[in-house]
């Protein structure tokens, strides 16, 4: 898992090292489901496992990132509940921190409320996470930001963030995620 993949999501780059295939497709067993998905549903559920095989090469991306962009500071995506952050992100973020010099920007960003799991059929439209994430924090300002995720499906909360990030006078975002959900149409 050395590789780390570029797209571009909506108009932003997003950086990220795997594809996801979620267990299910349409009600049934998903084939595609593979070890690097099995283990970010770990990592997404706080098993040591799931962290500790997605940490170090989580580190190496952001550190690419920050060699070949100019970035300031890295943000996290916030939870699905308010208030809360993935332990597992935090870690990295800190991990990552330290290694590249970014700042730590990953409180910078609030879910205010609630909102439902994508995975138990909640509304994650991107103007539910408007609604629902708030900057907190000011230290954003005239900073070039890491949006960061544990997975981007559709990217909605990425983009909420971007324009949250951008309204509060952030310069520029990237995003980056450990997966990307991978689409069988």
């Amino acid at each position: 898992m050395e590789e780390v993949y570029i797209i571009e999501l909506k108009g932003t780059k997003l950086f990220y090292l795997v594809d996801y295939h979620p267990k299910t497709f349409h009600g049934q067993a998903n084939p595609n489901h593979d070890e690097n998905s099995e283990l970010l549903l770990a990592f997404k559920d706080g098993s040591p496992s799931g962290i500790s095989f997605y940490t170090e090469s989580a580190i190496k991306m952001i550190s690419y990132i920050a060699k070949n962009y100019h970035v300031d500071g890295i943000v996290i995506v916030p939870s699905h509940n308010e208030f809360e952050y993935s332990r597992g992100l935090v870690r990295i973020i800190d991990e990552a921190c330290r290694v590249t010099g970014l700042e730590d920007l990953h409180k910078s960003l609030r879910r205010v409320y609630s909102i439902g799991k994508i995975s138990s059929g909640g509304n994650r439209s991107i103007d539910q996470h408007i609604r629902s994430i708030n900057v907190i924090d000011k230290d954003v300002i005239n900073k070039d930001i890491i949006v960061f995720d544990d997975v981007v499906t559709s990217g909605n909360s990425m983009h909420a963030c971007e324009d949250k990030l951008l309204s509060a006078g952030a310069s520029s975002v990237l995003f980056a995620s450990l997966c990307h959900t991978k689409h069988y149409y």
